[in-house]
């Protein structure tokens, strides 16, 4: 696994230790947007705000789906993809 693979992996750990939430959340947004799933985590704990698994499932289907949607409403492009 990328190293960026691994810092995502324990990112994600630190909100909800589970086998299934970890590997589904990763499955979901695609070795492309690992990366700006770190960020928006990130970028989110810094700025004082509590990361939900549920905001983070979210936002890996937004991730995952963010080629295919260019022109929908969410942009995958943005580290907090309006702070979901």
């Amino acid at each position: 696994m990328s190293e960026i693979g691994k810092k995502l992996m324990n990112l994600l750990k630190e909100i909800y230790d589970d086998h299934d939430f970890v590997c589904g959340t990763m499955s979901n947004c695609g070795e492309e947007g690992w990366e700006k799933m770190c960020e928006y985590i990130t970028f989110a704990r810094e700025n004082g705000k509590i990361v939900t698994s549920d905001e983070v499932l979210a936002l890996s289907l937004v991730l995952g789906n963010g080629e295919k949607n260019k022109n929908g409403v969410f942009s995958a492009n943005s580290p907090t993809v309006a702070m979901i």
